[in-house]
């Protein structure tokens, strides 16, 4: 459903998230890529990517992709922690 002037009224905005709390991000980032020292860079890393700004779930992935952040649970026990923790944005 378009209108004459081009607006459709029916499209469907992205929704956003972010984390203000940086000891938030660190505990979920040490939840996911694990306590143990010689994953100091990798928690590191998630950290800033989850305290960096708005993200979207697919763009955090790709991200911990281009990182080789490598998780240690599951990947929708990640999202649903990193959603609890985060402000959603419309």
């Amino acid at each position: 459903m378009i209108q004459a002037d081009g607006y459709n009224p029916l499209s469907i905005e992205a929704s956003t998230f972010t984390i203000s709390d940086v000891k938030a991000c660190l505990q979920i980032a040490t939840a996911a890529v694990g306590p143990a020292d010689g994953h100091r860079a990798q928690r590191e890393a998630l950290t800033d990517i989850l305290h960096s700004g708005p993200f979207r779930p697919g763009q955090l992935f790709l991200l911990m992709e281009e990182q080789h952040i490598d998780i240690i649970i599951a990947q929708q026990e990640f999202i649903d922690i990193v959603a609890a923790a985060a402000d959603q944005h419309p």
